[in-house]
Order: C-alpha cells, then structure tokens, then sequence
C-alpha cells in the first residue's frame, strides 16, 4: 500500500514537471513576437506574481523550523506549497521577461532565480530516495539494514548446509556496501542496479559451482540440490538489493545534507538580486 502510494505521488510529480516543460517549451517558441511587457500590463502583474511565489518559498523552512507558526497549518502542506511554487515562480518570471536577458541587474537576477529552480530540482530528487514517498516519513539506516540481515528462516531450510555459500554472500555485502565505491555508480540507479545484478549473477555462479560440488559428496545436499539453487538465488538476490539499498541510502543522505548546506544561500542571493532588480526598476 506504502509502494503504491508512492508511486502515484511519482506520477503525480512527474505529471506536474512535465505540464511545466511543456509551458516552458511553449513560451520559449512564441518569445519572438511576444505580446507582453514586463514593464506594465499582464507582464509586469506575471513579475510580481512570480516574484511573491519565489519569496513566498521562504515560508516553508520557517514553518518547519518554529513551533510558534504552527497556526499557518501542517508542515507537509507548506512543503507541497513549497514544491508547486518552486515551479510555478520561475516559469511565471521566464514568462514576464519574454524569455530574454535584460539589463544586467536584471539578467543577474534571472540566473540566480534559474539556480534556485534547478537546486530545488535536484533536492527534490535527492529527497525522495531517502523519504517513503514524496512527502513521507523520512527512512531509516536501521530499517535498512534490517532489510539488508535477510529473511534468517532462509538460512534454517536448506542454506545452512551451505557455509561457504553464506561466508560468499557476505563478502559480496561488504564489497557492495564499500564505502570507496565510485559515487557515480551509487548514486546513478541504473549503474548501481546493474552492479547489483552483476553481483548477484557471480553469487549465482558460486552457488551453482559450491552446490554441483556437494552433492558428489554428500547425499543430503543431492536429494535437495534444486531446491538449494532456488532457496540460494533468490536468498541472495534480496540480501544484494538490501545491501545496495543502505549503501546507497547512506551516499545519498550525505549528499542531501550537503544540497542542504548549498542551497539556502543560493536563494538568499536570488532574493537579494531581485530585490535590486525590483528597486532598479522602479527608481530608474
């Protein structure tokens, strides 16, 4: 049901991006012969607008971090309101400066706001694989290596007459979970799945070479031989996929605390170039 739930909160995001694509797509095409101004009309009430959102994202950090602004409403609800106005504020901007570089304090302002966006992309992204869900509780290392210790009942049916096989798995573990592992491959799913596979893939073989060789030798691991292969598989590939999943878990919350660290000073500086931009404006 958690799953499910997440996964429709996936589409749902990934809806929501592609709809703001297609605006901006849309927009950059028809730039050229644009109707509107930012200094008045339609344009100019798109910047204010799109500059209040960008602001008003300030809103959220402050709910989650003072109990006495509780009365603004729960914090999951700010941090939607955060995501949508993370999106909605620049394509509104984009849209009042026609798509265009302008003066410099102006051109300042829209790189800055443009970083703030691709930031807030990229902590989104990073959020989401250490939280159950887009807007979930936040995961745990000890539920992961929970996850990671197996199923042991495994081990009682069959898997325990195999303790080379085990001493294996094990040192795939520990190599899967190295912490020197390239951060290209941990944090890139498709390399680190792959890699995962190929793991599990030379598991497999061992246990199939470490089997065929018991069962000339011993009676007991013959008569349950195919059923030791089966038991040994899939064993293995849960117990793989666990420990890819905490090695993973612990690069990425690393790397969500640095996003952190980077971008709120990000933001501050793009308010602080609008807030020339917006005085720029107005006084010349």
């Amino acid at each position: 049901m958690e799953r499910r739930s997440a996964r429709s909160q996936l589409s749902r995001a990934g809806l929501g991006y592609g709809l703001a694509v297609l605006a901006i797509a849309v927009g950059f095409k028809v730039s050229e012969g644009y109707f509107l101004t930012a200094e008045s009309g339609l344009g100019y009430a798109l910047g204010i607008i799109g500059g209040s959102s960008m602001l008003a994202l300030l809103l959220y950090p402050l709910r989650k971090r003072y109990r006495v602004m509780r009365f603004l409403g729960p914090v999951s609800a700010w941090f939607k309101a955060h995501m949508f106005l993370g999106v909605l504020g620049p394509i509104l901007i984009l849209y009042h400066a026609s798509f265009q570089m302008g003066s410099t304090n102006s051109s300042v302002a829209m790189v800055c706001m443009l970083m703030v966006a691709g930031s807030g992309v990229i902590g989104r992204y990073l959020y989401s694989k250490i939280h159950n869900g887009m807007y979930g509780r936040r995961m745990s290392l000890e539920e992961l290596r929970s996850e990671a210790a197996g199923d042991q009942q495994n081990n009682g049916s069959g898997l325990g007459l195999l303790p080379g096989l085990t001493a294996e798995l094990e040192r795939l573990e520990k190599e899967l979970m190295e912490p020197d592992s390239s951060l290209l491959v941990a944090l890139n799913p498709f390399l680190a799945g792959l890699r995962a596979r190929l793991m599990q893939w030379r598991f497999g073989r061992t246990a199939n070479t470490l089997i065929t060789r018991l069962s000339q030798e011993r009676a007991v691991v013959a008569q349950h031989a195919p059923n030791l292969k089966i038991a040994a598989m899939r064993y293995g590939e849960r117990r793989l996929q666990a420990a890819r999943r905490v090695a993973q878990f612990q690069l990425f919350e690393k790397a969500f605390s640095l996003w952190h660290v980077l971008h709120f000073p990000i933001f501050l500086m793009m308010v602080l170039t609008a807030i020339v931009h917006v005085v720029a404006v107005h006084m010349y």
